[in-house]
């Protein structure tokens, strides 16, 4: 939530989202229209996703790889403010 209010503020914000794990309010379920569900692809349809994703830009990286942590670490020393949310000790 904080990433969408940084954005509200005009901030340039980038969700950084793992391949293989993208962010689980993409999976919510699909919206309906007059009751019946909106066609197009799944993980782009959420109304709640879009809600707390406002205004940001999103990536792919698996960090794990050694060209994907070069391209965190790349975006990292440019950014004024990161905001995480790992498990403790990762």
């Amino acid at each position: 939530m904080i990433g969408a209010l940084l954005a509200d503020l005009g901030a340039e914000v980038l969700k950084v989202e793992h391949p293989d794990r993208l962010d689980n309010t993409r999976l919510r379920g699909r919206p309906l229209k007059d009751g019946a569900p909106v066609d197009g692809d799944p993980r782009e349809l959420d109304p709640y996703f879009h809600n707390l994703n406002r205004g940001k830009r999103s990536v792919v990286l698996d960090i794990k790889s050694e060209e994907g942590r070069r391209e965190l670490l790349e975006v990292v020393a440019m950014s004024d403010v990161v905001i995480e949310s790992f498990s403790p000790g990762v």
